[in-house]
Protein backbone atom coordinates (compact mmCIF):
# COMPACT_ATOMS: atom_id res chain seq x y z
CA UNK A 1 0.00 0.00 0.00
CA UNK A 2 2.76 2.60 0.96
CA UNK A 3 4.35 2.06 -2.90
CA UNK A 4 1.21 2.00 -4.35
CA UNK A 5 0.51 5.31 -2.56
CA UNK A 6 3.70 7.25 -3.59
CA UNK A 7 2.48 6.19 -7.47
CA UNK A 8 -0.59 7.99 -6.52
CA UNK A 9 1.31 11.47 -5.45
CA UNK A 10 3.99 11.27 -7.77
CA UNK A 11 1.79 10.49 -10.69
CA UNK A 12 -1.22 13.39 -9.42
CA UNK A 13 2.13 16.25 -8.96
CA UNK A 14 2.85 15.64 -12.60
CA UNK A 15 -0.52 15.99 -13.70
CA UNK A 16 -0.85 19.34 -12.06
CA UNK A 17 2.47 20.48 -13.29
CA UNK A 18 1.31 20.16 -16.85
CA UNK A 19 -2.04 21.80 -15.78
CA UNK A 20 -0.22 24.50 -14.00
CA UNK A 21 1.93 25.50 -16.86
CA UNK A 22 -0.65 25.90 -19.47
CA UNK A 23 -2.50 27.81 -17.17
CA UNK A 24 -0.30 30.50 -15.31
CA UNK A 25 0.15 32.94 -18.35
CA UNK A 26 -3.25 33.94 -18.35
CA UNK A 27 -4.31 33.15 -14.61
CA UNK A 28 -6.64 31.26 -14.64
CA UNK A 29 -7.10 28.85 -11.50
CA UNK A 30 -4.96 25.49 -11.36
CA UNK A 31 -7.27 22.28 -12.47
CA UNK A 32 -6.06 19.19 -11.25
CA UNK A 33 -6.00 16.25 -14.07
CA UNK A 34 -4.99 12.51 -13.05
CA UNK A 35 -2.65 10.91 -15.79
CA UNK A 36 -3.62 8.49 -17.80
CA UNK A 37 -1.34 6.09 -15.53
CA UNK A 38 -1.77 7.00 -12.72
CA UNK A 39 -3.12 3.53 -10.83
CA UNK A 40 -6.99 3.31 -9.03
CA UNK A 41 -7.22 5.07 -5.65
CA UNK A 42 -8.67 3.12 -3.41
CA UNK A 43 -10.44 2.91 0.60
CA UNK A 44 -9.87 5.96 2.45
CA UNK A 45 -7.58 8.03 0.33
CA UNK A 46 -10.65 7.83 -2.48
CA UNK A 47 -12.29 9.24 -0.82
CA UNK A 48 -10.49 12.00 0.08
CA UNK A 49 -9.75 12.64 -3.02
CA UNK A 50 -13.24 12.67 -3.97
CA UNK A 51 -14.04 15.28 -1.76
CA UNK A 52 -11.15 17.33 -3.00
CA UNK A 53 -12.65 17.13 -6.44
CA UNK A 54 -15.76 18.27 -5.23
CA UNK A 55 -14.28 20.99 -3.34
CA UNK A 56 -12.24 22.43 -6.10
CA UNK A 57 -15.32 22.26 -8.88
CA UNK A 58 -17.36 24.52 -5.91
CA UNK A 59 -13.85 26.73 -5.57
CA UNK A 60 -13.79 26.96 -9.10
CA UNK A 61 -17.25 28.31 -10.03
CA UNK A 62 -17.55 30.23 -7.25
CA UNK A 63 -14.33 32.11 -8.58
CA UNK A 64 -16.03 32.53 -11.78
CA UNK A 65 -18.15 34.48 -10.42
CA UNK A 66 -16.60 36.92 -8.64
CA UNK A 67 -17.18 35.20 -5.05
CA UNK A 68 -13.33 35.08 -4.28
CA UNK A 69 -13.78 34.91 -0.24
CA UNK A 70 -15.90 32.37 -0.70
CA UNK A 71 -13.78 29.76 -3.30
CA UNK A 72 -10.72 30.42 -1.30
CA UNK A 73 -12.50 28.38 1.57
CA UNK A 74 -13.04 25.90 -0.85
CA UNK A 75 -9.38 25.93 -2.14
CA UNK A 76 -8.19 25.64 1.03
CA UNK A 77 -10.29 22.60 1.82
CA UNK A 78 -9.54 21.02 -1.37
CA UNK A 79 -5.56 21.54 -0.93
CA UNK A 80 -6.38 20.34 2.99
CA UNK A 81 -7.92 17.50 1.92
CA UNK A 82 -5.55 16.42 -1.55
CA UNK A 83 -1.95 17.52 -0.75
CA UNK A 84 -1.77 19.09 -4.08
CA UNK A 85 0.45 22.20 -4.47
CA UNK A 86 -0.85 23.43 -7.69
CA UNK A 87 -4.23 24.54 -5.05
CA UNK A 88 -1.55 27.05 -3.13
CA UNK A 89 -1.51 29.19 -6.54
CA UNK A 90 -5.71 29.00 -6.53
CA UNK A 91 -5.63 30.56 -3.03
CA UNK A 92 -3.15 33.09 -4.19
CA UNK A 93 -5.04 33.94 -6.83
CA UNK A 94 -8.44 34.29 -4.40
CA UNK A 95 -6.22 36.49 -1.72
CA UNK A 96 -5.00 38.66 -4.84
CA UNK A 97 -8.17 39.33 -6.03
CA UNK A 98 -10.40 39.96 -3.14
CA UNK A 99 -7.77 42.41 -2.21
CA UNK A 100 -5.41 40.40 0.31
CA UNK A 101 -2.03 41.56 -0.47
CA UNK A 102 -0.18 40.10 2.66
CA UNK A 103 -2.25 37.15 2.37
CA UNK A 104 -1.59 36.75 -1.79
CA UNK A 105 2.46 36.71 -1.07
CA UNK A 106 2.54 34.48 1.63
CA UNK A 107 0.21 31.74 -0.81
CA UNK A 108 2.59 32.97 -3.54
CA UNK A 109 5.04 31.88 -1.80
CA UNK A 110 4.35 28.45 -0.37
CA UNK A 111 3.56 27.72 -3.87
CA UNK A 112 7.16 28.32 -5.47
CA UNK A 113 8.24 26.78 -2.37
CA UNK A 114 6.45 23.45 -3.19
CA UNK A 115 6.93 23.69 -7.07
CA UNK A 116 10.68 24.61 -7.91
CA UNK A 117 10.55 23.81 -11.17
CA UNK A 118 7.37 25.23 -11.90
CA UNK A 119 8.11 26.12 -15.98
CA UNK A 120 6.80 30.00 -15.44
CA UNK A 121 9.04 30.15 -12.16
CA UNK A 122 10.81 33.65 -13.53
CA UNK A 123 7.38 35.41 -13.65
CA UNK A 124 5.83 34.35 -10.87
CA UNK A 125 9.15 35.43 -9.28
CA UNK A 126 8.76 38.67 -10.06
CA UNK A 127 4.65 39.02 -9.20
CA UNK A 128 5.90 38.23 -6.01
CA UNK A 129 8.62 40.75 -5.36
CA UNK A 130 6.18 43.39 -6.60
CA UNK A 131 3.54 41.99 -3.83
CA UNK A 132 6.53 42.43 -1.36
CA UNK A 133 7.22 45.84 -2.36
CA UNK A 134 3.74 47.02 -1.81
CA UNK A 135 3.22 45.40 1.53
CA UNK A 136 6.56 47.58 2.04
CA UNK A 137 5.14 50.88 0.97
CA UNK A 138 2.27 49.73 2.94
CA UNK A 139 3.90 49.53 6.06
CA UNK A 140 5.80 52.46 5.81
CA UNK A 141 2.68 54.49 5.51
CA UNK A 142 0.97 53.03 8.36
CA UNK A 143 3.98 53.78 10.61
CA UNK A 144 3.89 57.69 9.19
CA UNK A 145 2.42 59.63 11.49
CA UNK A 146 -1.42 60.86 11.16
CA UNK A 147 -1.39 64.94 10.78
CA UNK A 148 -4.97 65.80 11.03
CA UNK A 149 -6.06 67.89 8.96
CA UNK A 150 -6.56 71.87 10.72
CA UNK A 151 -9.95 73.63 10.96
CA UNK A 152 -10.03 77.31 12.16
CA UNK A 153 -14.08 77.94 10.99
CA UNK A 154 -14.51 76.76 15.18
CA UNK A 155 -12.57 79.02 16.64
CA UNK A 156 -12.76 81.61 14.37
CA UNK A 157 -17.02 81.57 15.31
CA UNK A 158 -15.41 81.54 18.62
CA UNK A 159 -13.86 85.11 18.64
CA UNK A 160 -16.53 86.64 16.33
CA UNK A 161 -19.32 85.47 18.85
CA UNK A 162 -17.26 86.56 21.51
CA UNK A 163 -16.66 90.42 20.01
CA UNK A 164 -20.31 90.96 19.14
CA UNK A 165 -20.82 90.32 22.75
CA UNK A 166 -18.27 92.55 23.81
CA UNK A 167 -19.55 95.11 21.75
CA UNK A 168 -22.66 94.94 23.13
CA UNK A 169 -21.66 95.26 26.49
CA UNK A 170 -19.42 98.25 25.41
CA UNK A 171 -22.04 100.05 23.51
CA UNK A 172 -24.79 99.64 26.78
CA UNK A 173 -21.86 100.61 28.89
CA UNK A 174 -21.54 103.54 27.35
CA UNK A 175 -25.31 104.55 26.60
CA UNK A 176 -25.56 103.94 30.61
CA UNK A 177 -23.10 106.41 31.38
CA UNK A 178 -24.08 108.93 29.30
CA UNK A 179 -27.67 108.95 30.46
CA UNK A 180 -25.94 108.46 34.18
CA UNK A 181 -24.06 112.09 33.64
CA UNK A 182 -28.00 113.26 32.71
CA UNK A 183 -29.86 112.49 35.11
CA UNK A 184 -27.13 113.27 38.05
CA UNK A 185 -27.49 116.54 36.48
CA UNK A 186 -30.55 116.85 37.56
CA UNK A 187 -29.60 116.32 41.32
CA UNK A 188 -28.73 118.77 44.03
CA UNK A 189 -24.98 118.61 44.28
CA UNK A 190 -24.63 115.76 41.55
CA UNK A 191 -25.95 113.54 44.76
CA UNK A 192 -29.02 114.47 46.15
CA UNK A 193 -31.98 113.06 43.85
CA UNK A 194 -35.84 113.46 44.00
CA UNK A 195 -37.19 109.56 44.02
CA UNK A 196 -38.07 109.91 40.55
CA UNK A 197 -34.41 110.28 39.57
CA UNK A 198 -33.50 108.12 41.76
CA UNK A 199 -35.23 105.21 40.21
CA UNK A 200 -33.64 106.17 37.09
CA UNK A 201 -30.15 105.78 38.82
CA UNK A 202 -31.40 102.51 40.37
CA UNK A 203 -32.20 101.50 36.64
CA UNK A 204 -29.21 102.78 35.29
CA UNK A 205 -27.02 100.81 37.59
CA UNK A 206 -28.60 97.12 37.33
CA UNK A 207 -28.07 98.48 32.64
CA UNK A 208 -24.61 99.03 34.20
CA UNK A 209 -24.34 95.45 35.90
CA UNK A 210 -25.73 93.78 32.80
CA UNK A 211 -23.29 95.74 30.32
CA UNK A 212 -20.12 94.80 32.79
CA UNK A 213 -21.30 90.93 32.27
CA UNK A 214 -21.30 91.15 28.60
CA UNK A 215 -18.07 92.57 28.52
CA UNK A 216 -16.80 89.99 31.03
CA UNK A 217 -18.12 86.94 28.75
CA UNK A 218 -17.02 88.26 25.35
CA UNK A 219 -13.79 88.47 26.71
CA UNK A 220 -13.41 85.63 27.88
CA UNK A 221 -15.23 84.07 24.64
CA UNK A 222 -12.32 85.91 22.41
CA UNK A 223 -9.83 84.80 24.63
CA UNK A 224 -11.10 81.05 24.59
CA UNK A 225 -11.20 81.62 20.66
CA UNK A 226 -7.38 82.68 20.50
CA UNK A 227 -6.33 80.05 22.90
CA UNK A 228 -8.36 77.24 20.39
CA UNK A 229 -7.18 79.05 17.03
CA UNK A 230 -3.41 78.27 18.35
CA UNK A 231 -3.78 75.18 19.57
CA UNK A 232 -5.55 74.19 16.23
CA UNK A 233 -2.47 75.97 14.37
CA UNK A 234 -0.27 74.02 16.18
CA UNK A 235 -0.80 70.89 16.94
CA UNK A 236 0.35 68.07 14.90
CA UNK A 237 -1.61 65.00 15.40
CA UNK A 238 0.89 61.81 15.50
CA UNK A 239 0.58 58.16 16.47
CA UNK A 240 0.02 58.92 20.03
CA UNK A 241 -3.17 61.10 19.39
CA UNK A 242 -3.64 64.56 21.37
CA UNK A 243 -6.95 65.60 23.10
CA UNK A 244 -7.58 69.24 23.82
CA UNK A 245 -10.76 70.62 24.93
CA UNK A 246 -11.42 74.04 25.49
CA UNK A 247 -14.54 75.06 27.44
CA UNK A 248 -16.23 78.51 28.35
CA UNK A 249 -18.55 79.93 30.81
CA UNK A 250 -20.38 83.10 32.32
CA UNK A 251 -16.80 83.22 34.71
CA UNK A 252 -14.07 82.91 31.35
CA UNK A 253 -12.93 79.71 29.59
CA UNK A 254 -10.30 77.27 30.13
CA UNK A 255 -8.28 74.65 28.01
CA UNK A 256 -7.48 70.99 28.83
CA UNK A 257 -5.65 67.86 27.47
CA UNK A 258 -2.78 66.32 26.57
CA UNK A 259 0.07 67.61 23.40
Amino acid sequence: MRILGALVVVAMTQGMVRAQDATDSDDEVYTPEPSEEEPALVGEQAQGEEEARTRFNLGQQLYEQGRFEEALEQFRAAHELSGRPGLLYNIYLCHRDAGNTREAASSLRAYLEAEPSVANRAMLERRLITLDEQIAREDEIGRRPVVAERDFTGPIVMMVSGAVVFAAGGALGLANRSLYDDISGRCYDGEVCLSEEAGDIDALDRRNLTADLLVAIGGGVILGGLIWLVVEGTRSASSTGEDVAVACGVTGCSVRGRF
